[in-house]
């Protein structure tokens, strides 16, 4: 019975860790979609040309710098 009991209890640890690793996994992938947003929108305000909407360079580094601070103002 004691091998039993311990062969059940090995068997709801596996499960607990192999939600842990779901969990983790999911929160990568939404951590890595995030990012490769605010990468784009940096390398959109770094490659801003358009002088009717950004005068100055200064504004568009600033702006590229809160994207990757995580806090987006487009």
């Amino acid at each position: 019975m004691e091998y039993v009991h311990g062969v059940e209890m090995l068997s709801k640890d596996h499960s607990k860790l192999q939600e842990q690793i779901q969990d983790s996994k999911l929160l990568a992938g939404m951590i890595d979609e995030t990012w490769k947003d605010r990468l784009d929108q940096l390398m959109d305000k770094i490659l801003n040309t358009d002088e009717a909407k950004n005068k100055k360079y200064y504004t568009g580094l600033m702006d590229a710098y809160m994207i990757i601070q995580g806090h987006s103002n487009a």
